[in-house]
């Protein structure tokens, strides 16, 4: 039994802080006769060398990881997890905010030059740790909790990885260091696409000329793509500060132009995927770290469950929120992302059927207490009406005649019987074309279906020995709380849309919705055994199906299953 499951464990947390260092600084005394504390901030020279120190605080009232250098210093750890909104859009990105005990010390701990200084430092350690790093926003955290044992073993706790978003003073004695995932740094950053440049013309630029000299341009910024001035758009190679160009594109119109004016990055996609679209709007414009983003899983499930989805809608020539962006593409497409700070990764996940063997059964002997039920109505939608295939790009997404196709979409739950009324959920998508009519179909489809009823939560708490389960899990629920019009237990699938961390220590909170995709499918599965049916494995029979061979038998001998 490791520490983390034994009765009376002792919790413990501790964070890892990666800040700026100067590998080399001159002194203790910089050239102009500042003090020289080893960061970025109060060091000045030729030549620096930058890295990276990281800091290590652990929880106050737990017992010391003494191999680890750890300052006992935290007070309370608080988690505000994040919760998918299952293709509507990104949800809540959650957070970790972590109260931090301020105190003195002699500073040996962060001057690399202490012997050399001629009086006592004074102020407290975290008021002087960020005068001399004053720049903490988008570096790492890493947090690990679990329990205490008599030497730091990782094996008995779990790492989760954020941000930083900041470190500010509570009050004399306390500082609050807040870590968030990276989809929440964009939005705190107000990221859009296209992304703004410096460019202006240099020159005035009559209706008639191909080539431009701008000013304002750094040597990464793009070197061909789309631009536009004013209402002109263009295509563009760039060499240094000198432009080639397309002139009037997408159905605009030659113009002349004055030096001075703006030249603005368009943002343009032909025949792009999902994954193509949601790396350029996430890292080329969001400014998110491309190490977050797993490519090959979300290349795999693109490919089985999105491979129809290859957009060319009209160019994005006024800057758009990133995050507004992907939520569209969340809803449009019928997917949902987000961060999954245990392992590192920015998640894709289509709403699709559940794969072979990954559903979870949990049973009253698995639950803590009961079951809940939250419907919102609120949330109801009856059918939806969907705008698209732009006329103008130019254009915006307010204008219904702006807008070549209008498809109403079909209807759930209006009749008498029913809710009486209709609940309509207008989009008008910047996605979509002439040549998208079934992906709107499915679109408009998907939504009515899904939120018929309105959303529903279901909440259930487990023991820790369930608390590998995660966001984007599915759960089959069979409890005497959810039954059927019989009174007997139902089971239930649900998809996992928030994880609450134990503060306990021995359970676990889960919010869920009931699983979206009930559309009829099959699974084909490898010939590879010779099971008959009634002895195949539930994990296997559920999701799979059994096809006959030539003489009609499956194998095993047992008659073969017609197909209507």
């Amino acid at each position: 039994m490791s520490e983390r499951d034994r009765f009376g464990s002792r919790p413990l947390s501790l964070v890892e802080v990666d800040l700026d260092w100067v590998a080399n600084p001159p002194g203790p005394v910089n050239p102009d006769g500042t003090p020289c504390y080893g960061t970025p901030a109060t060091t000045q020279g030729t030549g620096l060398t930058f890295t990276i120190r990281t800091r290590r605080f652990a929880s106050a009232t737990a017992p010391r990881p003494w191999e680890l250098d750890a300052i006992p210093c935290v007070s309370d750890v608080r988690f505000e997890t994040a919760r998918l909104k299952i293709g509507e859009s990104l949800g809540s990105f959650g957070q970790v905010t972590i109260t931090l005990a301020d105190f003195a010390d002699d500073d040996r701990l962060e001057d690399p030059f202490f012997t050399e200084r001629p009086a006592a430092p004074v102020g407290t350690y975290f008021a002087r740790l960020l005068a001399r790093n004053p720049y903490w926003q988008g570096r790492a955290l890493r947090l690990w909790t679990g329990s205490a044992t008599d030497g730091f073993d990782p094996a008995n706790g779990e790492w989760r990885h954020y941000q930083i978003r900041s470190l500010t003073r509570s009050n004399r004695s306390t500082w609050q260091l807040t870590a968030v995932s990276p989809l929440q740094l964009a939005n705190l950053r107000n990221a859009k696409a296209p992304r703004a440049l410096g460019w202006r013309l240099a020159y005035a630029l009559p209706a008639g000329a191909t080539t431009a000299i701008i000013e304002g341009h750094e040597t990464a910024d793009p070197s061909d793509g789309l631009c536009r001035l004013g209402d002109e758009l263009c295509s563009f190679t760039r060499v240094g500060e000198v432009l080639t160009l397309g002139r009037g594109q997408f159905a605009t119109q030659p113009e002349d132009h004055e030096a001075g004016d703006a030249v603005k990055l368009a943002l343009h996609f032909q025949d792009a995927s999902i994954p193509t679209i949601l790396r350029t709007l996430l890292v080329d414009h969001g400014g998110i770290d491309p190490a977050f983003i797993p490519d090959a899983d979300w290349q795999a499930e693109s490919d089985r469950w999105l491979a129809q989805y290859r957009l060319s809608p009209l160019p994005i020539s006024e800057p758009v929120g990133v995050v507004a962006l992907v939520n569209e593409l969340c809803e449009q497409a019928g997917l949902f992302l987000w961060y999954d700070e245990r392992s590192r990764s920015l998640r894709l996940q289509a709403i699709r059927p559940v794969g072979i063997g990954s559903i979870r059964t949990l049973t009253d002997d698995d639950l803590i207490g009961e079951v809940e039920l939250v419907p919102d109505p609120a949330d109801r939608v009856s059918r939806v009406v969907l705008l698209y295939a732009r006329r103008d790009v130019l254009g915006g997404l307010d204008n219904e005649a702006e807008f070549r196709r209008r498809l109403i979409g079909q209807g759930f739950g209006e009749g008498p019987q029913a809710y009486g009324e209709p609940a309509l959920r207008s989009i008008s998508s910047r996605w979509f074309t002439e040549a998208d009519d079934a992906l709107a179909a499915r679109t408009a489809f998907t939504i009515a279906q899904q939120l018929q009823d309105g959303r529903v939560g279901i909440g259930f708490t487990v023991s820790k020995r369930h608390s590998d389960l995660d966001l984007g899990n599915v759960v089959k629920l069979v409890s005497r709380d959810l039954t059927d019009a019989a009174g007997q237990p139902r089971p239930t699938l649900a998809i996992i849309t928030g994880r609450s961390p134990s503060r306990d220590g021995v359970s676990v909170e889960f919010t869920a919705e009931p699983f979206p995709y009930v559309v009829r499918y099959a699974y084909a599965m490898a010939n590879d055994h010779t099971a008959t049916y009634a002895a195949t494995p539930e994990n296997l029979r559920d999701p799979g199906w059994f096809l006959s061979d030539n003489s009609g038998r499956v194998p095993g001998g047992d008659p073969g299953y017609s197909l209507a």
